[in-house]
């Protein structure tokens, strides 16, 4: 299946996000339909809508930069701060497909211009915990406002007792991320 992607448009976008809807997990559905154009807008993070070849929303995600404060370093990483995939088609490898064919690939371009280490997400679902830890993102532990689990991250309003993941993008995993990127 064809993937193509628009970075979010007020303009063009915002009648047919409206129905956008990725299941039971609400907030994703909401971050679509009110806050996602503000938050492109702001500068918070780049929002992606991903079509079919007949122009069906697929799915959408945004990127942003953050960065761990983890043993006295500050990491920086690229955050996958939200991917959801429209209701219907979930279950069929376009999750995966477009983690390697469009986000990924973002990631790498821009490793190749300042200093990326990964990638970060915060798991709030069993759900999005299997998908994430199934195309390799290592579980950190849960998030924890009080600095149980020792690192410091930029909140963007994510719940407590999310899982922390990380994904690394560093020299050793390049070439297994990039065939699987060309897979």
């Amino acid at each position: 299946m064809y993937y193509k992607e628009e970075r979010i448009d007020l303009d063009k976008h915002f009648i047919i996000l409206g129905d956008f809807n990725c299941g039971t997990y609400e907030p994703l559905n909401e971050f679509i339909g009110n806050e996602a154009f503000s938050y492109d807008k702001d500068g918070l993070g780049n929002t992606y809508i991903v079509y079919d070849d007949k122009d069906n929303i697929l799915m959408y995600y945004t990127l942003r930069a953050n960065s761990i404060l983890w043993q006295g370093e500050y990491i920086p990483l690229v955050e996958l701060s939200r991917f959801a995939v429209q209701h219907e088609y979930q279950r069929k490898g376009h999750g995966n497909r477009c983690f390697f064919t469009n986000i990924l690939k973002k990631v790498l371009d821009v490793r190749e211009r300042i200093g990326v280490a990964g990638m970060l997400v915060f798991a709030e679902t069993p759900e999005a915990l299997s998908f994430y830890n199934s195309i390799g993102f290592e579980d950190f532990g849960i998030y924890d406002r009080e600095g149980k689990n020792e690192m410091l991250i930029t909140d963007d309003g994510f719940n407590d007792k999310c899982h922390v993941l990380i994904l690394g993008v560093q020299d050793e995993n390049i070439e297994e991320l990039t065939a699987l990127l060309e897979s």
